[in-house]
């Protein structure tokens, strides 16, 4: 079981560990600025670290490293040494701010992702508006208008030879009424069946009622032969009479299924009529919900640069970056006199500024992907220039927070090395150089820069590796 360490053995743990002499608590050989500093912010950094450093309270770790900082401003006097070490705490402090500071990106992030995932919503809206739009569009009534054209011709001709027939039918022998009253009862069944195939087809799609056709055919041409079997049987038996009858019934078919071509007819130009409707209505739709997509991709620029009831998610980076850039300048203020320390904390801070561009690499990618996505819409959206040139500007900051990063991993892989790599530094040496041949790997592979690390705990102390004479001073 862990020792319980009194706040008084914790501020001197964090003082040693930052290359201070524990005395400065007590004053030591006297109270300059400097040491009047360096305890104030030792006992904040303390607090933080007691509390449990980057798990406690965001705020009041905040409100920690900015007492520290301001602890740590305005301190001219004191040796050399008590200077140095005033500076590296500052670095600290600095790098604590900047982790703060981080919170609120990682929070404005979030909101970013969800206006993203709401226009990706969008844009498959606007796809399937599109789509609609253009299936409605596709129907083509002029096939099945012409079929019925050339239908309703041949049975203008069956209706005139049918009142040709008639009119030369007129009296047929009697004795063949009962066969013939068969004859006509299989062929009007037959009739029926094609007539009832026919008025199914007029409801269907044209390529199911070109399927039922040959059953049609097969029908009408089977009450057309028991036609002629009693026209045969008629003029054999002199029955001229039946035969009229019969000529009469054939001629009401025809007329029929000219009345019935009408009624498919109608339906045919109405489901034209119809289509064009849907097509008409699903793009006016889809140029609201284009508008919409647009609107909300200036929304989320707007959001990212500060403008209107934007976040300002670049400045807070910016304001990361600022801090960060800051602690690695104290921490280099140092080294004269600090040396091993000075490095560890400035390599510390430039880990920390690399993470920092790596996720703001993360964040303009994700931007790119997504502006890029909607400018190559297919169909294209009506703003796609702009999408495109959008895409472009965010692929630019990509590649300048990449750089960045890069820049920043090798200022800390350089600090780390002059450590003496050895403990902590040689920890923070292999995550630098992992975190550098990632990115080299994931240009190798053309992948659009991302990342997930967190800058390592900052208010954590540093590990006792050993001081240098240098450092002792």
């Amino acid at each position: 079981m862990m020792k319980r360490v009194s706040m008084k053995g914790k501020l001197q743990l964090v003082l040693a560990s930052a290359g201070l002499a524990s005395c400065v608590l007590t004053g030591c050989d006297g109270r300059s600025e400097a040491k009047v500093a360096v305890r104030e912010a030792g006992a904040s950094i303390s607090g933080i670290a007691a509390g449990g450093g980057s798990g406690s309270d965001p705020g009041v770790a905040a409100s920690g490293f900015t007492a520290a900082k301001r602890a740590l401003d305005g301190t001219p006097d004191g040796t050399a040494a008590e200077k140095a070490s005033v500076q590296i705490l500052k670095s600290r402090a600095q790098t604590g701010i900047a982790a703060g500071v981080g919170l609120k990106v990682n929070t404005l992030e979030q909101q970013a992702v969800a206006q993203m995932t709401e226009l990706r919503g969008l844009a498959r809206a606007w796809q399937a508006l599109q789509a609609e739009a253009a299936a409605a569009q596709s129907y083509d009534p002029a096939p099945e208008l012409a079929l019925l054209v050339s239908e309703e011709g041949e049975i203008e001709g069956f209706i005139e030879r049918a009142q040709r027939e008639k009119s030369v039918i007129d009296g047929k022998l009697a004795d063949l009424r009962t066969q013939i009253a068969q004859l006509e009862s299989q062929s009007k069944a037959e009739r029926d069946k094609a007539a009832e195939l026919e008025l199914r087809a007029s409801t269907l799609s044209a390529r199911e009622a070109a399927e039922l056709a040959p059953t049609i055919a097969t029908h009408a041409h089977a009450a057309d032969l028991k036609l002629l079997d009693v026209s045969r049987l008629s003029a054999r038996a002199n029955q001229l009479e039946t035969e009229a009858r019969e000529a009469l019934l054939t001629y009401e078919k025809f007329v029929q299924q000219k009345a019935l071509i009408g009624v498919s007819q109608a339906e045919i130009r109405q489901a034209a009529q119809d289509a064009a409707s849907e097509a008409s209505a699903a793009r006016a739709k889809a140029a609201a919900v284009a508008q919409q997509v647009r609107e909300k991709a200036n929304g989320l620029i707007d959001f990212r640069a500060g403008r209107g009831e934007g976040s300002g998610l670049n400045a807070q980076y910016e304001e990361q970056i600022a801090a960060l850039a800051s602690a690695v300048s104290s921490a280099r203020q140092a080294e004269a006199d600090m040396r091993v320390n000075a490095k560890f904390a400035r390599g510390t801070a430039n880990l920390a500024l690399g993470d920092v561009h790596a996720k703001r690499a993360r964040s303009f990618g994700a931007l790119q992907e997504l502006m890029q996505g909607l400018a190559m819409m297919n169909p294209p959206l009506p703003d796609a220039n702009w999408f495109a040139e959008q895409a472009s500007r965010a692929a630019s900051e990509v590649r300048r927070a990449m750089e960045a990063a890069v820049e920043a991993y090798g200022a800390a892989a350089d600090d780390f090395g002059a450590t003496g790599g050895r403990g902590a530094s040689r920890e923070k040496l292999d995550v630098v150089i992992g975190r550098l041949n990632e990115i080299a790997g994931r240009r190798d592979r053309n992948a659009a820069p991302a990342t997930d690390w967190e800058s390592d705990p900052i208010d954590e102390p540093f590990e006792d590796e050993g001081m240098s004479d240098e450092d002792e001073g």
